[in-house]
């Protein structure tokens, strides 16, 4: 977005070196009170009178159809820099290590969230939010700044981007979407407070300045339309891995965009790496862009309000067909995008975020698809699904462990640990039963042995354990009233059956034993198990007995 300078009166933001006086251009929609088709006729124009009033009217592309039109207006005009606003001063503390900030943000962030140009970012003019976000991403791959708390370049966007969001530019999107890719350091139950009305005001401002308009035709250098059509496919994909995490609506709606697909010469290359690396950023990006359009096909079809109940109106054949089609649709993109990926060979390997958001779409899918008449068919897959996440993450190499993660893989790894909870709840057969046992112990210590080093699992980790494990103060006391089977601590676990030595020893070693895990009956009470549990209506599942009578032999105590 292009800022043109506009005389300003002296006010508190001149205290501010953060402040440039600017005005902002703001996308004129179809149904505003300033129809863009009146606008179309109007050749650029200041206008100023006597009141104070300063309005200007630009207009880029000669699209009949759909005229683009962006109004402008002083910063100023717009509260854009109160009083309140940050000051720049709080971000000289990095000053001694910027240059090393900056260079640590290209070397580990870049590569998997490569929506800035390094050619041409400065950090003497870049954006302060900007630049903030910059730093506060960087910060744990610098060894020069830990003695910084990484708190302050976080807590001047929570404070700075809000107030950026009143006169939004392309700058102002490219801050926030990096803020919203923030390290977590205090992880808890919850995912961070306030993200999805965050994602929404990502989505308003990039609208604001017209993101979702094709901008190939318009009268703008061919840096900017590159950099807007970055932009907006980066906007699309935390809108839809958001939505998909928190179990929200999405903002973005299709019919609401006609951008271009992203290309990889859509994204600058790093001058600084070597050749045959160059492009990978660029190559990671347009194939996570796919993955998402394919992921967004799913949650628009399969998990809307009105689709869930289309989708259980359908017949075995119907929700077959559906599930087969994104499968093939998926196989597609594993064949053309994340297989040639994984032949690279770098320091800080991007692709672990994609091969996770794989696994995770097609996560996604199995778990619809097993609340239909088509689930029973889709067992076995789910299965080899879920072994094939667990082998991937025993082999999880430290190229990858040190490369700068998507936020979203956080919950991504959450996902995949409470589908292996609901596989166990659904399973009809003993064997099926230990088999999940299995799994979930497995993948749980997988989760805990890669958390001090890679706390990308810390979430999923804490999440399955609120899952498997029982609060203690359930278990603290006994009433005197209370009937007590003397002999239930001499009794066998059947946690262990069907399990070799080595097993269960894991499950043991994961916490998921007799002595800290609690019972069938606390089973049924936490998770109100019945024979639809886990994914919904089960239909053609055969049920060997009610389950109460099917875990009656069984001390499973998650």
């Amino acid at each position: 977005m292009v800022e043109k300078e506009v005389p300003v009166e002296k006010s508190k933001q001149d205290e501010n070196p953060a402040i440039s006086p600017a005005e902002t251009l703001q996308f004129v929609g179809l149904s505003g009170d300033q129809d863009p088709f009146i606008l179309q006729y109007c050749r650029t124009k200041r206008i100023r009178d006597v009141d104070g009033i300063q309005w200007t009217c630009h207009r880029f592309g000669n699209d009949p159809r759909f005229p683009a039109s962006f109004t402008a207006v002083p910063d100023q005009h717009l509260d854009a820099h109160p009083s309140y606003y940050p000051l720049a001063r709080r971000l000289e503390i990095a000053s001694p290590h910027t240059d090393q900030l900056v260079r640590s943000f290209f070397e580990v962030v870049h590569p998997s969230v490569p929506i800035l140009d390094p050619q041409s970012f400065s950090p003497s003019t870049a954006f302060l939010p900007l630049l903030a976000a910059v730093f506060a991403l960087a910060h744990p791959y610098c060894h020069g700044a830990q003695a910084i708390n990484p708190w302050l370049f976080m807590d001047f966007n929570s404070q700075a981007l809000p107030i950026e969001a009143r006169n939004a530019k392309l700058e102002t999107v490219e801050a926030a979407l990096l803020h919203a890719q923030r390290h977590t350091y205090i992880f808890r139950a919850p995912t961070m407070p306030g993200l999805w009305a965050e994602v929404g005001t990502i989505v308003g401002m990039s609208q604001d300045v017209g993101l979702n308009i094709d901008a190939s035709d318009w009268d703008i250098p061919e840096g900017e339309k590159k950099r807007r059509k970055r932009l907006w496919w980066a906007v699309y994909m935390q809108d839809k891995w958001a939505a998909l995490t928190l179990g929200r609506p999405s903002y973005i709606h299709d019919d609401q965009y006609d951008v271009e697909d992203l290309e990889v010469a859509d994204v600058i290359p790093d001058q600084n790496v070597s050749e045959d690396l160059r492009d990978l950023p660029a190559r990671v990006f347009v194939a996570a862009v796919r993955l998402t359009v394919i992921l967004s096909d799913i949650l628009s079809q399969l998990y809307t309000v009105k689709g869930v109940k289309r989708l259980h109106a359908l017949a075995t054949g119907e929700c077959y067909n559906i599930a087969h089609g994104f499968i093939e649709r998926l196989d597609s993109w594993k064949e053309e995008y994340l297989t040639p990926l994984l032949r690279y060979d770098t320091i800080h390997d991007p692709t672990g975020s994609l091969q996770l958001a794989y696994y995770t779409v097609e996560i996604t899918l199995c778990r619809a698809i097993l609340r239909t008449p088509a689930g029973v068919e889709f067992r076995q897959r789910s299965a080899s699904l879920v072994s094939s996440v667990i082998d991937w993450l025993k082999n999880l190499q430290v190229n990858r462990v040190s490369a700068f993660w998507w936020s979203a893989s956080k919950i991504n790894f959450a996902i995949a640990g409470g589908f292996m909870i609901g596989m166990f709840l659904s399973a009809t057969k003993d064997e099926e039963v230990n088999y999940w046992i299995k799994e979930i112990t497995t993948y749980r210590n997988l989760l805990r042995a890669h958390s001090p080093n890679f706390n990308v699992t810390k979430l999923a980790s804490i999440r399955m354990d609120l899952l498997l494990q029982r609060d203690i103060s359930d278990n603290t006391s006994v009433n005197d009233e209370d009937e007590v089977d003397s002999s239930a601590a001499q009794r066998p676990s059947a946690l262990g059956q069907g399990l070799d030595d080595q097993d269960q020893q894991g499950i043991k070693d994961s916490g998921m034993d007799a002595g800290n895990l609690f019972s069938t009956e606390t089973l049924r009470e936490d998770f109100a198990v019945e024979p639809a549990v886990a994914f919904g209506n089960t239909y053609g599942l055969e049920w060997d007995a009610d389950l109460d009578q099917l875990l009656s032999g069984f001390d499973y105590r998650f």
